[in-house]
């Protein structure tokens, strides 16, 4: 996996939806306030607002 600073929009993109697949997953099997679901869901949190900073700034 890349640094997050260095990953462009569509590799962000790829691993958002990555994150997504795996956070419906986990809190399907292990329940919404499992600790693994909140660390995916905190980690795609992460890689979203990094995607939001990047296609913000190309948008203006």
């Amino acid at each position: 996996m890349l640094l997050l600073e260095l990953m462009a929009p569509n590799e962000l993109k790829e691993t958002i939806e990555l994150l997504r697949k795996k956070l419906f997953e986990s809190a399907s099997s292990n329940g919404f306030y499992s600790e693994r679901t909140i660390e995916i869901s905190q980690r795609l949190d992460i890689y979203l607002t990094r995607y939001n900073q990047l296609t913000k700034v190309k948008n203006k």
